[in-house]
């Protein structure tokens, strides 16, 4: 009788706990670099700090991602999202139905499409 409770407990835990959670989590780190030192990097309009730097990212949200530094173009760029398939498909594959909804609502089957960025910054005319 304790195998098999033991055993479903386990099933259980399995079922209800998202494989991409647990292996990747929710957020992803992203190195920033510029070729002018301490640039300004802002992340959707919020100041972050100066290059080089390494934050950790929300990876299903998508993020706009700026470079400040007086007598310099100001550089934009979008680091967009994508489905992380593999994490899906071994959910779907296991019938890990609570799995599913975990990652499907925490986000965690998303991933970022990048995990560094090195800007050029041109001087201002």
């Amino acid at each position: 009788m304790t195998k098999l409770h033991n055993s479903l407990i386990l099933l259980i835990f399995i079922s209800f706990s998202g494989c991409a959670l647990m292996v990747k989590g929710t957020k992803e780190p992203i190195q920033f670099e510029s070729s002018i030192a301490e640039t300004e990097v802002f992340i959707n309009g919020v100041y972050k700090g100066k290059t080089p730097l390494k934050l950790k990212l929300k990876s299903s949200v998508k993020q706009i991602v700026e470079f400040r530094k007086n007598g310099f173009k100001p550089q934009v760029f979008t680091i967009g999202t994508y489905v992380n398939r593999p994490y899906l498909f071994f959910d779907i594959f296991f019938i890990a139905f609570g799995a599913l909804f975990i990652d499907a609502t925490t986000g965690a089957y998303y991933s970022l499409d990048a995990k560094y960025i090195k800007v050029q910054m041109p001087p201002e005319s």
